[in-house]
């Protein structure tokens, strides 16, 4: 639930001699109750931010200064932060600071840049921290992409919760303003190859995001699905005139020859052509979160389930290749059951380039990869066809690079990360690149399975292995 923006007042102090200047500043916060501001200062060169109106956008506290120590107590979480120290006391937990809290009218002011580490330690919440805006929780908002080449093409943005933004069209540029929402995109720039469409601009400043869409033709925009979706397309005009000219019938009907029989068309794929392979197919990419239904995986509490987990990182995997303009097809998007040969045909009847399973485990920390067991050769193989237990056969080497971009990618992202080999449906019997992932807790730390900011690391380490399997030649 979304609550109305809340109004935050704070005093501004100058001090003679100039020692402290409060500046007209501010962070935009978003929490889980809704929008709120925080006023930012500057002092020996360090930004602090008022923790209290942090705090103020999850819930309401109390606080009691006692001595030199400010004590927050918030949602059944405390916090102690005492003036001048360099560090700040949560639940059992010490954050040490790169500069001394500042306690200033009844208010603790601690380093923006500890700001999510305090968090964390105070609320057990992970946040992110961007320009001018702080997310925490599940607050933020991934946009979902889809692009779809035609006459004229369209892109789709998907969101979570309604948006309401300011619209500016100028010539060739559509631009989103969103100044209440806490909208998100990983990708600051996505390039389109099409008469329509040039690119995509991601931006965030003062608090505020934008995004702004620049094509070769004017472009609209159309709100769908109780402003949860936004088409954007060409102006009705520019698409007429992008439309070819009709050719005139001849006066006398001819009868068809086989040159004149228009050759039959592949199904559009969406997502922006392959440009590091001109000629090629988009990459499409089969993202299969595993169990659901009856199979809820592991249990690693009553509301914590394993094939919720899954789901939550396909979907954010998703958005991440979305944003990158690599289509996707996800293969279980609600609670069904779904058996494995099932998710193998679908992948496999999709004609995919990577298809990648998504599960969540108990044992140790960070991620598995599994790559299929390369299949014992078939005497009996045919070019015309692959037994069930051989189609993983021409695929191997594919895996095994495609894993190891994987492996890279998490490992540079400082996730702890092994790669396996083992054999298993659905993953064994996929015509393409394939992978099983298996994620585990951040540091033993079950509840970081629920964290937007690990989920999000590990798929971003995902989605970058793909873009990288696609540039190489």
């Amino acid at each position: 639930m979304r609550f109305p923006p809340i109004a935050l007042a704070f005093v501004v102090v100058l001090l003679s001699g100039g020692l402290l200047s409060f500046q007209n500043e501010k962070l935009v916060v978003f929490g889980t109750r809704g929008r709120a501001e925080a006023g930012l200062t500057t002092e020996g060169g360090v930004t602090y931010v008022n923790l209290g109106a942090v705090l103020l956008s999850e819930a309401e506290y109390s606080s009691k200064l006692v001595r030199n120590t400010l004590v927050y107590e918030i949602a059944g979480h405390r916090l102690e932060a005492r003036g001048g120290a360099r560090e700040v006391r949560g639940d059992r937990k010490i954050v040490r600071l790169g500069a001394p809290v500042l306690l200033r009218d009844d208010q603790a002011w601690v380093p923006l840049n500890n700001l999510v580490d305090v968090l964390h330690a105070g609320l057990n919440k992970a946040a992110l921290l961007r320009a001018g805006r702080l997310l925490i929780g599940d607050a933020g908002d991934y946009i979902s992409t889809d692009f779809r080449s035609g006459d004229p093409s369209t892109v789709t943005l998907q969101f979570r919760d309604p948006v309401n933004p300011v619209i500016d069209t100028t010539e060739g540029k559509l631009t989103l303003g969103f100044r209440s929402e806490p909208v998100v995109m990983n990708a600051a720039k996505v390039e389109y190859t099409d008469k329509t469409f040039e690119r995509l601009e991601f931006s965030e400043s003062a608090g505020s995001a934008q995004i702004t869409f620049h094509g070769a033709v004017p472009l609209i925009a159309k709100f769908e699905d109780g402003n949860r979706r936004i088409v954007i397309t060409a102006a009705p005009a520019a698409a007429a005139a992008a439309l070819p000219s009709p050719t005139p019938s001849p006066a006398v009907s001819e009868p068809a020859t086989e040159a004149s029989i228009p050759a039959k068309t592949e199904p559009q794929i969406t997502g922006p052509p392959d440009t590091a392979r001109p000629g090629t197919r988009t990459a499409l990419v089969a993202i299969d979160p595993a169990h659901g239904g009856n199979d809820a995986g592991v249990k690693f509490s009553d509301k914590l389930l394993e094939k919720n987990v899954s789901l939550a990182i396909a979907e954010r995997l998703k958005a991440e290749l979305n944003n990158r303009g690599v289509s996707t097809i996800l293969l279980r998007s609600g609670d069904d059951d779904v058996n494995p040969d099932d998710r193998a045909e679908a992948a496999n009847a999709s004609h995919v380039s990577y298809y990648i399973a998504i599960h969540a485990g108990q044992l140790g920390s960070g991620v598995r990869i599994f790559t299929p067991l390369r299949p014992a050769a078939s005497p009996s193989s045919s070019p015309l066809f692959v037994a069930w237990e051989q189609v993983q056969a021409g695929q191997s080497d594919r895996s095994n690079r495609f894993a190891g971009d994987v492996s890279s990618q998490l490992a540079e992202k400082k996730v702890p990360v092994r790669q396996l080999s083992g054999s298993a449906a659905p993953v064994a019997h996929v015509a393409a690149a394939a992978l099983s992932i298996e994620v585990a807790p951040d540091r033993n730390d079950e509840s970081s399975l629920e964290s937007p900011a690990y989920i999000q690391k590990v798929a971003q380490a995902i989605a970058s292995a793909v873009a990288q399997g696609k540039a190489r030649p």
